[in-house]
């Protein structure tokens, strides 16, 4: 039974080894500071839409709709969530920590998209469409 379990530690061992290696050499050649700028662009123009969308809602007086404002709560929420891992993200990319700036700056980006897809089924709730 101890033979069996060492050498099925030992198979794990070298698996894990090899999959180490492997996985060591593919992300070796990845430039995370671009992608870490690239998704800052990209979340800086997710921005803009969401505060165009929001502009609009403002003019739709959805605070008017109590549906309406309860989503817009929850949209803003996410906003904040974003808002506090942008912080996160610039401080990481101050420190040259460019993967981990980059892998915050992602969750920055799914917060902001969760804001604004809560911001559309607004505007469709009030306008009645239903794309």
């Amino acid at each position: 039974m101890k033979s069996k379990l060492k050498l099925v530690a030992g198979l794990m061992l070298s698996v894990f080894m090899i999959w180490s290696f492997t996985a060591s050499r593919a992300f070796a050649g990845i430039n995370y500071e671009a992608r870490y700028h690239e998704q800052i662009k990209t979340n800086n123009s997710t921005r803009v839409i969401i505060k165009q969308v929001v502009a609009g809602l403002n003019k739709l007086h959805y605070k008017n709709y109590p549906a309406a404002k309860l989503i817009m709560q929850d949209a803003i929420t996410q906003i904040g969530y974003a808002n506090k891992n942008r912080k996160k993200t610039e401080k990481l990319a101050k420190e040259g920590k460019w993967k981990a700036a980059y892998e915050w700056s992602g969750m920055e980006w799914q917060y902001l998209v969760k804001a604004a897809s809560k911001a559309f089924v607004v505007k469709n709730l009030i306008t009645g469409k239903k794309k």
